[in-house]
């Protein structure tokens, strides 16, 4: 036991304090998760009125807290609708590309549509992450302050 390079060094005897930081990472990290999916789906970037009101609807449906796969990974928020990549980080129109379901011509084929305009982002993720980050960092923080005392 003692002091490495990069700080505590814990003894085989020490699991226990690893498991229970561990926990109370990933109980905080779903927490700030939380946080960030609630401000998500009440973001004023949605134009729930008009013509548009049932695919913000669907988009917001679609956003999550979903448990990381990976054996570190915390908790994520997720948008599964197939246009929430084009609404947080905006796209091109174009004129003159394939549809999906109908069999493309010679010419959708070689790629020669036309950008006729561009449509702008409107990041719900991302602000909602920007706005929770100070919270997130205390939220995780006061989890592990408690687990070790």
């Amino acid at each position: 036991m003692g002091k490495g390079r990069k700080g505590y060094r814990f003894n085989w005897e020490d699991w226990h304090i690893r498991e229970a930081i561990r926990a109370a990472i990933d109980a905080g990290s779903e927490e700030a998760a939380e946080r960030v999916w609630k401000r998500a789906v009440t973001s004023n970037e949605f134009a729930d009125s008009g013509e548009s009101k049932k695919e913000w609807a669907t988009l917001r449906k679609t956003i999550d807290v979903k448990k990381s796969k990976f054996e570190h990974g915390g908790h994520l928020v997720t948008a599964s609708a197939p246009h929430a990549n084009l609404v947080e980080y905006g796209h091109n129109m174009v004129v003159g590309g394939s549809m999906p379901g109908r069999k493309a011509t010679k010419i959708e084929r070689s790629g020669t549509g036309r950008i006729v305009g561009h449509v702008a982002p409107r990041p719900f993720l991302r602000n909602a992450l920007k706005a929770e980050k100070k919270n997130a960092e205390r939220i995780i923080m006061d989890k592990v302050k408690d687990a070790i005392r």
